[in-house]
């Protein structure tokens, strides 16, 4: 295959998402999970006196967190 053949090839499937980064967003959605139900069970409750107060989420607080991760794991 030439590179004329191979850079025409990779333009036509430019809106293919691969497993593997799919795969990659999966686990750093995890990854926010783990760390907001960290904070909510385990910092809010035992470390209070260091100023971790109890966190007061909202869907629109969530889904700006999930998106944020969603834009820095697709750069």
């Amino acid at each position: 295959m030439s590179l004329v053949d191979s850079v025409y090839f990779e333009q036509k499937k430019a809106w293919v998402i691969s497993k593997d980064r799919l795969l990659l967003v999966f686990w750093v959605l995890v990854y926010g999970c783990s760390i907001i139900f960290g904070h909510e069970k385990y910092l809010a409750v035992e470390q209070i006196f260091w100023g971790y107060e109890q966190p007061h989420y909202d869907f629109f607080t969530l889904m700006v967190a999930f998106v944020m991760l969603l834009f820095s794991t697709a750069f």
